[in-house]
């Protein structure tokens, strides 16, 4: 490939990138938008996040890939035509073979590109089938959080799985279920103790209605969790709710 033929790859393939990366993340960021509850009420980490909602880019790229790759080719030949270079191509005596072996090129580069992400698709829509368990999952835990004797066996039973596959889960994200539970218990009292409209409910009431059984383990965990006492968030959301009254 010479000199003209590198310069028609290299315009042609930077243009596929840029264009296959652009919609890529705009389709991704635009699903990504619906699994925000992963972080906003499920209390998980950017880094969980992103994870499991990242699963979808490669099924993104094998569609967008093709669409992309002509839309590059039709940039490269539009901007080939607007500077003139085709008509100076072709006073030069240059045959046409030479111009699209470049485009030839850049579908090989293309096809290999689909093709490693057709390979690793098995792995990605594994991990999307274990995602959608582990939300099914957390779901399941948010629904009965007030059952003081919730168990990863319960659970498992009504996900129609094993207790060590719930655990696995679980691991996998980074964390296990037992923290899990804890910290959603926390969360739910945490949003009781912040809601003025709850202020006649006692502490202890509201621990045992998020499923804890040991008050004095409810004050530790959540003092470490928000660095504030339950009674001290309390105080502090009437303080805020005072002057708008």
């Amino acid at each position: 490939m010479g000199s003209i033929g590198r310069y028609i790859f290299g315009t042609t393939f930077s243009a596929f990138v840029v264009i296959l990366v652009s919609l890529t993340a705009v389709i991704w960021v635009t699903q990504a938008l619906h699994d925000i509850d992963l972080m906003t009420n499920q209390g998980q980490g950017i880094l969980v996040f992103v994870g499991i909602t990242g699963l979808i880019v490669p099924l993104l790229i094998m569609v967008i890939a093709p669409m992309a790759l002509v839309i590059a080719v039709v940039y490269s030949l539009n901007k080939l035509s607007t500077d003139s270079e085709i008509i100076v191509m072709n006073a030069a005596g240059m045959s046409p073979w030479r111009l699209f072996r470049a485009f030839f090129a850049v579908a090989l580069a293309v096809a290999a590109i689909v093709a490693a992400t057709r390979g690793g698709r098995p792995i990605a829509e594994g991990r999307g089938i274990a995602a959608a368990r582990l939300r099914a999952i957390m779901i399941d835990i948010r629904a009965h959080l007030g059952d003081g004797d919730l168990s990863v066996a319960e659970v498992a039973q009504r996900q129609r799985m094993t207790p060590r596959y719930v655990h696995k889960l679980f691991e996998n994200e980074g964390f296990t279920f037992s923290s899990f539970v804890r910290d959603q218990r926390l969360a739910c009292a945490h949003r009781m103790l912040s809601d003025p409209r709850l202020a006649d409910r006692i502490i202890g009431s509201i621990a045992f209605d998020v499923g804890f059984g040991d008050l004095s383990y409810f004050n530790r965990t959540f003092r470490r969790l928000y660095g504030a006492t339950p009674g001290e968030i309390r105080q502090s959301a009437l303080k805020a709710d005072h002057p708008r009254r």
